[in-house]
């Protein structure tokens, strides 16, 4: 898998070197990120099915969440999307935390904040996978 995203990326890099103009590394790769997640936080689904950002709820008030499973709000998706991202960063802060030597505090500090912001998405993406399928039942 890691051998077929470095051809992958090192295509478009000769691509980009035909056409007089480079692409950065780090650009290509968070730009992959970010369609990863738009992806998979529901981004073609909003875009194609334009979907409701509330609903009425059963009691007369508001419900953010579809209770279909096959369905999703457009704060839902939103929600999604967030938890993805703050996945994501967790795990970047955390990698880059490893890479720093010489400053103990600044390497710990983003340790924290990295772990702090993968719990908060994974507990929030299980949340909303919860709150999902208890709507549904």
């Amino acid at each position: 898998m890691e051998r077929r995203a470095k051809n992958f990326t090192e295509g478009v890099r000769r691509w980009s070197r035909k056409l007089r103009f480079r692409i950065p590394k780090t650009l290509l790769v968070f730009s992959m990120i970010a369609a990863a997640i738009f992806i998979m936080g529901g981004g073609i689904y909003d875009l194609l099915d334009k979907p409701v950002s509330i609903l009425p709820g059963p009691r007369g008030g508001w419900i953010a969440v579809h209770p279909l499973i096959h369905e999703q709000t457009l704060n839902e998706s939103l929600l999604s999307i967030s938890f993805y991202v703050f996945i994501f960063s967790g795990f970047f802060l955390s990698y880059r935390s490893s890479q720093i030597r010489f400053n103990p505090r600044q390497s710990k500090m983003l340790m924290i904040i990295g772990l702090t912001l993968l719990v908060i998405g994974v507990i929030g993406a299980n949340y909303l996978v919860v709150l999902k399928s208890q709507l549904g039942s």
